[in-house]
């Protein structure tokens, strides 16, 4: 059994990915930051934008980077360059990952720290332990594979994957895992990586203690009691692009190879019938699958 790895609110480093916030989620955002205590790295995707009150707030709180990219790199890459800042400084041994479009409390960060000190003494090799992700819509959970471990009394169970906003994860298992795929810019990013882990027989765990409101797509819709998130057009380019790519790697589960086909194929037939720009959708799709195989040859 692994050896107790106590950890506490002064070495973590929450890192914080932006793109276009809109302003609630900017005020959202400056309330959670001002309350903690943990060092926060803020990674700002928006193009040729600077994001003024963060700036000025991270000048005057020696806990607050602010670091505008100006451009668009992807949440792969911005959550590296994160990574990278947070290695630098001194203490910090853990990387707790979120994005604007996670609502969470006040001592979410604190709960995350209790729950992985409970976890790491039962799993010799913990990749990373997340929260119950919850529709922020429905405020009803999100679907999600569980396989309980033996001790029910922790409450949590195993998953092949993870969502990385509220993902808690030490630098040692990154530097063996391996940085995010920055290849893959956007979709799937979180779950290539905790497959990459589970390759190299790390677990991936999901607390059912704590919850976090998080929001996933632009739009619900239900077909026949089968529901469906409408993603932005930009998003479904990267989505079949990222599906052709991830079906060469063998550390990827077949099973979700298989339903993400049968997925992408049902989507080039649904979206049509319910999506208002489903003209720029489908030839994102189109073009996301041709530089799929493009990308896949080389």
């Amino acid at each position: 059994m692994r050896k107790k790895e106590k950890v506490n609110a002064h070495n973590i480093c929450i890192i914080i990915v932006l793109y276009h916030p809109s302003i609630e989620q900017n005020k959202l955002l400056l309330n959670n930051i001002k309350s903690g205590d943990s060092m926060i790295i803020v990674i700002d995707n928006t193009p040729d934008l600077i994001n003024e009150e963060l700036q000025s707030y991270s000048r005057v709180h020696k806990n607050i980077l602010y670091s505008p990219l100006r451009e668009n790199r992807g949440i792969a890459e911005a959550q590296n360059i994160g990574i990278k800042k947070a290695k630098r400084i001194e203490g910090i041994t853990h990387i707790l990952f979120l994005d604007q479009d996670s609502r969470i409390r006040k001592d979410f960060p604190l709960k995350m720290i209790e729950e992985y000190d409970k976890v790491i003494n039962q799993v010799p090799k913990l990749a990373a332990i997340g929260p119950t992700p919850i529709n922020i819509v429905s405020n009803t959970p999100y679907k999600q594979e569980k396989n309980t471990p033996d001790n029910k009394e922790l409450d949590y169970h195993f998953a092949s994957k993870l969502i990385s906003s509220g993902m808690l994860i030490s630098l040692k298992t990154i530097e063996d895992v391996g940085m995010m795929d920055s290849s893959l810019f956007i979709d799937t990013v979180d779950f290539e990586w905790c497959w990459r882990a589970n390759a190299k027989g790390y677990k991936c765990c999901m607390t059912n203690r704590v919850e976090m409101l998080h929001k996933v797509g632009e739009k619900d819709y239900s077909l026949f009691g089968y529901k469906i998130l409408l993603s932005s057009p930009s998003r479904y380019y990267y989505q079949y692009r990222n599906l052709i790519i991830l079906l060469k790697r063998n550390y990827v589960p077949i099973n979700w190879k298989f339903k993400n086909i049968l997925k992408k194929i049902f989507f080039l037939v649904y979206i049509p019938l319910v999506a208002p720009n489903s003209k720029k959708i489908i030839s994102n799709m189109i073009q996301g699958i041709k530089d799929g195989f493009i990308y896949s040859t080389h």
